[in-house]
């Protein structure tokens, strides 16, 4: 079984019941902490006829006008999620260029870090913010193979940064993506300690110690809240790539999905005022700008939904609620068995499987008792996943305990054969 789980024979398996523990939880609700201003399809196609929209992005013009609105409304925090490598003409759009320029505007932005080993070159930063590591985030995502699908199931909140060889592949007209720290972590970080007077600790782990240092939120109420970190065996995990800091995702839903969970308002609705009524008061939220039509191409599956995409905003949105949540004390951050425990796990699952065969000879007797462990291992899993945040790889655990009955019964009811003294005398 342990030999088993170190090829990662198991993972697809223990990775379906993990998403199965997932969907099976209760929905927690909108969250009010957000407004997301999507721009969708009807958005990029330019109704109005104003060549507001280019192919990719918004122009500068529309977002003067946004932000002009935006510095009304006195956001804690806004997440601009669209990539852009063009300055912005400070005499035609200044509160924008402000917005990008200033030190201590809210104003956080994303880039895209160079991964060689996949020939991407990665996307630049805003020349503005290019050198403003404090507002600059990386928009990459780790994520899991499932036939043919990208599913995201953790969160990366803390990378190394490339070395300057890798540097030297970005095009010489553009400053290179440098952020260390997820857009998500550093929108989550400025909201904590602005609005809460949470802080991170330690400030600064190096990341280029394999999987030691651990980041905690010191939340006066709750104590410190341990970002569980993981490992390359992690439960259900078995081998993976655990570069940089990465979490379990802890998706929070509502009606049943992880789209619903965040007050959505398209663009060219917030601009003209039609939404005002129903948005409310945005002081003290976060504002989430991106993307959000299927054509953009920023779309990835869930453990909710293999086949239906979700827009990378509404993943980043996921990310920022789940470290707010866990640093207030209203869901826990999701962890997981090392190997060495997974394994205790396992060869406990597997002597408790042996007793029962010393116990109860009856192949019935077996059955019916394993029906009622496997039972029991099932629902202990449910429990501490719903209520501790514990994730229990439940496929191995259940093997473990099962493979010695499975034996049993095999043998019990193989047809014994006969000696030959046994056999009847034969007819001369």
């Amino acid at each position: 079984m342990l030999g088993i789980r170190s090829f990662g024979a198991m993972q697809s398996l223990e990775l379906a019941a993990y998403d199965f523990l997932l969907r099976s939880r209760p929905d927690k609700g909108q969250d009010d902490r957000f407004l997301l201003i999507e721009i969708d399809a009807l958005d990029r196609q330019n109704e109005d006829g104003k060549d507001r929209f280019s192919k990719a992005t918004i122009t500068d013009e529309t977002y003067e006008e946004l932000f002009q609105k935006l510095s009304k409304s006195n956001p804690v925090a806004i997440g601009l999620d669209v990539y852009r490598d063009v300055e912005v003409d400070s005499s035609k759009h200044k509160v924008f260029k402000d917005y990008l320029l200033q030190d201590e505007k809210n104003l956080f932005v994303v880039c895209k870090v160079i991964a060689p080993e996949y020939k991407d070159i990665g996307d630049p930063p805003p020349i503005e913010v290019a050198d403003k590591s404090h507002r600059l985030g990386f928009s990459d995502f780790v994520s899991d193979y499932h036939g043919g699908n990208e599913i995201i199931r953790r969160q990366l909140i803390e990378m190394e940064p490339p070395s300057n060889l890798v540097f030297d592949q970005q095009p010489t007209n553009k400053r290179p993506c440098i952020a260390e720290r997820a857009f998500s972590f550093q929108i989550a970080l400025h909201y904590l300690k602005e609005i809460r007077n949470i802080d991170l600790k330690p400030e600064k782990i190096d990341i280029s110690s394999n999987n030691k240092g651990v980041y905690s939120f010191n939340n006066s109420d709750d104590g410190e809240v341990a970002l569980h970190r993981l490992k390359n065996f992690s439960s259900g995990y078995e081998g993976i790539d655990a570069g940089g800091y990465q979490l379990l995702l802890n998706y929070r839903t509502s009606d049943g999905s992880p789209e619903n969970f965040i007050t959505r308002i398209p663009l060219r609705r917030f601009l003209t005022g039609e939404s005002d009524g129903l948005i409310g008061n945005l002081e003290n939220k976060i504002v989430l700008i991106g993307i959000t039509d299927p054509d953009a191409g920023d779309l990835w599956a869930t453990p909710y939904d293999y086949e239906k995409r979700t827009p990378g905003i509404i993943i980043q949105a996921q990310m920022i609620s789940q470290l707010l949540d866990a640093a207030e004390g209203k869901r826990p951050i999701l962890w997981a068995l090392e190997d060495w425990q997974a394994d205790l796990w396992i060869w406990g699952c597997f002597t408790i499987g042996c007793i029962t065969v010393w116990i109860f000879h009856s192949r019935w007797q077996l059955l019916g008792v394993q029906i009622i462990l496997v039972g029991v291992l099932f629902i202990s899993c449910v429990v501490v996943f719903n209520r501790l945040g514990g994730w229990l790889p439940f496929v191995p655990f259940a093997l473990a305990l099962t493979t010695p009955a499975v034996v049993s019964i095999l043998t019990l009811t193989q047809p014994k054969s006969r000696s030959k003294s046994e056999l009847p005398p034969s007819k001369s």
